[in-house]
């Protein structure tokens, strides 16, 4: 039987996205972008056992509801490079393909936790 993630320290298994995301034990820390593509960036998560897990976000894309833009406004003067930074959890309020990204990562901290 397939899981949606496995620890790759303590081998802990989460079936599903949302066993993964409201489980108390794991916290959401950034995302490291991938462009010009940034559903090929990761987003990285904390579990208690002390490592760090890397999923792409293409895994998290369907709990974006909003617009979807296909330019990019990543390095513009615009841009206040929150998708740059692995650290930086903000939602980035621009028109840019990027966009996505951020309101996806405010959703992942923001989820409760309940197990």
């Amino acid at each position: 039987m397939s899981c949606f993630k496995t620890c790759t320290s303590c081998r802990r298994e989460w079936a599903t996205r949302d066993d993964f995301l409201s489980d108390r034990t794991v916290e959401f820390v950034g995302y490291q972008s991938w462009l010009p593509d940034p559903i090929l960036g990761l987003f990285l998560f904390n579990h208690d056992c002390g490592t760090t897990l890397a999923i792409k976000a293409g895994e998290f894309e369907d709990l974006y509801q909003g617009p979807i833009y296909r330019s990019s406004l990543a390095g513009s003067k615009e841009c206040a490079g929150y998708c740059h930074s692995e650290v930086e959890t903000n939602a980035c309020a621009l028109e840019c393909e990027c966009a996505w990204v951020g309101q996806v990562g405010q959703l992942a901290d923001d989820r409760p936790k309940t197990s």
